[in-house]
């Protein structure tokens, strides 16, 4: 018996090991070819198209500071003016563009003249650009495009026809009338630079193409290529998908060369109107696999002999410890049991005391509209004794600086209830029914009560409304009470013989209404809270008048319950401007 056990013992045994061993290389190789499959979708739908986006975000990042260089020139008062001037001086605007030239290291900085069609450059006047001359055509192209600036590649006449990144930039005099182009020119060489940096990154053949594919840009060292302007269509293996590549904007594909596999990512980049072309090998991408293939061969054979010996005490292990384990979890199933008991407890309990939070707002909301509708009748009544006190003959004039006061603080009084009024009439309605409202007509009115208001502290409003009715689906009494608000705002800290301006607009599916002011302005502390009930701003009203800082917060609450938007543009020490957008009904 005891020979029978040994003997079964070692056919177990050789079973295993034979099981075992025939397992861990069926599993190393078919892991190997799972891999590989793996890394040909993992280079073609991530590595390569995220090299490439990685490259096509640097390219960009390096264009930023070339059109903040072209933006700022278009916009620089300099330029403007010297071209309004008559372009008289040709020194100063040689010294202009060579010191954009010097300060930025670019090799071009140039203006063209809409008026005299000379093309100045940091070297002096290049030439006079013609509509019939091929090379002109970019300054025409720009001169109707809508967008204000373009990015393009063209040889640049100024550096010996040296192919040259332009970042061309339409300019307007102060009317906004078209008087120009100006820009400045970067070298491809820096590219190529690029290119180099990112193929020593990205162990990656890095070229650009036009859109006739032509190789417009490698790296000076490239071997897969043999010189710039060759054509794909006639690279070997290339060629066999170039149509693919030319016909989309973004595209992963593979090909063959000489017996090898390429994977290929190709991207569209509008800026410059090329295509970045991202290469890589299937054979480098392998040769990490092979090698882990041969180990994990080795390491099988030695796993398999140590598994043979350990199996044994292994499963003794295992089942204790699982046995182990089966104890641990009932004890933390328990105690989740537990803990999902209370949080059930602790979320009914917060339900109600919710409830109970929202009882109390809703009473607090009830009383506060109560008690300002029952203040207000009284206060009335009290401001129009007042005037007829005021009213009278022959009153004395201490008695008249106190019905005065008592007119000036009751009013106020009723404002701060009447805001009162309108916070919780906001606060506790759900929906606001809407009629076709005519938004000119509410403006010109809501103009025309501030007056007198205006004139005592002799303001001027300036207003720009179409002439032509606006219509907006809205509520005419919160519509009025926004216009209201922010015009009386503008009154209330504007300085004295100041101005406001009053516009309305409608552009881009928005009807936008804008009230600037020229008072003191906000702070950064002051915009964090501006929109707050009751909130307390620095600025102080310039004619003594009061301020229950709810106004703007009225505004806010009632501008969003009408389906529209709200928002402040202050400079601080300069003046105000809130803007109310409603979208086109």
């Amino acid at each position: 018996m005891g020979f029978i056990r040994n003997n079964d013992k070692r056919n177990l045994v050789l079973f295993l090991g034979l099981f075992l061993l025939f397992a861990f290389i069926a599993t190393s190789i078919a892991s190997f070819f799972v891999s590989r499959g793996a890394i040909r979708d993992s280079i073609l739908s991530r590595e390569l198209p995220l090299t490439s986006d990685n490259i096509y975000s640097e390219i960009q990042k390096d264009l930023l500071l070339p059109l903040y260089i072209s933006s700022t020139m278009a916009n620089d008062t300099f330029l403007r003016d010297w071209v309004i001037a008559g372009e008289q001086d040709e020194k100063q605007i040689k010294k202009y563009l060579s010191e954009i030239k010097s300060k930025y290291d670019t090799v071009s900085a140039f203006y063209i003249s809409e008026k005299s069609r000379t093309y100045y450059y940091h070297g002096g006047i290049l030439k006079t650009v013609k509509e019939e001359e091929p090379r002109d055509k970019w300054y025409f192209r720009v001169r109707h495009m809508e967008k204000p600036y373009e990015i393009n590649v063209d040889p640049d006449l100024a550096n010996r026809d040296t192919i040259t990144i332009f970042i061309n930039y339409k300019v307007f005099d102060f009317d906004h009338k078209y008087i120009g182009a100006t820009g400045i020119g970067l070298t491809v060489n820096t590219l190529k630079q690029k290119i180099q940096d990112y193929q020593t990154r990205y162990q990656r053949n890095i070229f650009f193409i036009d859109g006739q594919g032509r190789i417009v840009l490698q790296n000076q060292d490239s071997q897969t290529r043999s010189s710039e302007r060759d054509n794909i269509k006639n690279i070997e293996g290339l060629s066999s998908v170039a149509d693919q590549i030319l016909g989309s904007k973004s595209t992963s594909l593979e090909y063959q060369v000489n017996n090898r596999t390429v994977f290929l990512n190709s991207r569209y980049i509008p800026e410059i109107n090329w295509y970045l072309m991202v290469e890589q090998g299937m054979d480098g991408a392998l040769q990490p696999m092979r090698m882990v293939l041969y180990l994990n061969i080795v390491i099988c054979l030695l796993v398999t002999v140590i598994v043979l010996i350990i199996v044994a005490y292994t499963i003794f292990r295992y089942q204790k410890n699982l046995e182990t384990r089966n104890l641990e979890l009932e004890n933390k199933a328990r105690q989740i049991e537990e803990q999902r008991q209370q949080l059930e407890f602790q979320t009914v309990n917060l339900a109600e005391l919710n409830r109970r939070q929202e009882h109390l707002n809703q009473e607090k909301d009830e009383f506060l509209g109560i008690a300002a509708h029952d203040l207000r009748s009284p206060l009335s009544g009290i401001v129009g004794a007042a005037e007829l006190i005021s009213a009278e003959e022959g009153i004395q004039t201490k008695t008249q600086t106190f019905v005065e006061y008592i007119i000036k603080t009751s009013t106020n009084m009723l404002d701060l209830i009447s805001n009162l009024l309108d916070v919780s009439a906001i606060e506790m309605e759900e929906e606001v029914g809407r009629l076709k409202v005519n938004y000119t007509e509410v403006i010109s009115n809501t103009i025309k009560t501030f007056t007198i208001h205006a004139k005592t502290k002799q303001i001027t409003i300036q207003t720009l409304i179409p002439e032509e009715p606006v219509y907006l689906m809205s509520q005419p009494e919160r519509l009025s009470n926004i216009i209201n608000n922010l015009i009386s705002n503008a009154i209330k800290y504007s300085p004295l013989k100041s101005s406001i301006e009053v516009e309305l607009r409608q552009e881009q599916g928005l009807i936008t209404f804008i009230v600037k002011d020229h008072g003191p302005g906000l702070s950064m502390e002051d915009k964090k809270i501006l929109f707050s009930r009751f909130a307390r701003l620095s600025p102080q009203p310039t004619g003594g008048e009061s301020s229950s800082g709810l106004g703007l917060y009225i505004v806010k609450k009632m501008t969003e319950r009408l389906g529209g938007k709200v928002r402040c543009e202050s400079e601080y020490g300069v003046g105000t401007s809130f803007i109310v957008d409603f979208p086109v009904s």
